[in-house]
């Protein structure tokens, strides 16, 4: 992962901070002009930044990868974290990120993200930060890669998408069913890439096309065997 300019990025963070906190305040109006002056930057500056103001809103979303990127830098023994642990990570430091805007989450998530008619350079980003977590599990059986496609890596960042939206309705105590729903289906997930099914089959093919003719001669035995059960 190319680290980002950590100078460029603060400057980005402080200005979506400021249209956020207008756009809440002002039910989602607002303007450049204002954002410079509670930001003490230029509108020129802050075009140099974002191409609109809408950019500036999307930022946030795009903003949360970025951020938790950074933050798992700084874990030094992240990479030996099981795949469920870094799936289950990801999402609870997504909630408390969200959680810091709610109320801008609330009113934007929906249109500005899950049910966008293009695709969001958020969730291009969180199907990266999949991509790097499969592809660099050890644990993972060999067989997995089998399905390890753009259209599954799709499917994983769909059902987080829905399940921030399970989370931002919870309203359970400290949003206890969201937590119970994260390891179920990270444990569920990692359950399905962990499992050594599929290899023992593989292996047990290879086995027997290269031991064919003695397994051959073993038919005859096997259908004696089977003939003495009834089958009902």
């Amino acid at each position: 992962m190319q680290q980002p300019d950590l100078e460029e990025l603060q400057k980005k963070l402080d200005i979506t901070d400021a249209a956020i906190q207008l756009y809440v305040a002002q039910d989602g109006v607002f303007n450049l002009h204002q954002v410079a002056r509670k930001t003490e930057q230029t509108v020129e500056a802050i075009f140099d930044l974002f191409p609109d103001k809408e950019s500036i809103l999307h930022f946030f979303y795009t903003s949360l990868v970025i951020r938790y990127r950074l933050m798992t830098s700084e874990i030094e023994d992240f990479d030996s974290y099981t795949l469920s642990e870094k799936l289950s990570n990801f999402a609870y430091a997504s909630f408390d990120m969200l959680k810091e805007r709610q109320a801008f989450v609330e009113a934007t998530f929906g249109p500005m993200i899950l049910y966008s008619c293009t695709k969001t350079d958020y969730e291009d980003r969180i199907e990266q930060l999949l991509v790097h977590f499969f592809k660099n599990d050890s644990k993972a059986a060999s067989s997995s890669s089998l399905f390890l496609n753009r259209y599954f890596f799709t499917f994983i960042k769909q059902k987080y998408l829905w399940l921030v939206a399970f989370w931002l309705k919870d309203n359970s105590p400290d949003k206890a069913k969201s937590m119970e729903l994260t390891d179920k289906a990270a444990g569920l997930i990692q359950e399905m890439m962990y499992t050594s099914v599929i290899d023992r089959s593989i292996d047990l093919a290879k086995f027997a096309y290269a031991n064919k003719p003695a397994c051959t001669q073993l038919l005859p035995l096997w259908d004696k065997i089977t003939s003495t059960f009834e089958i009902r």
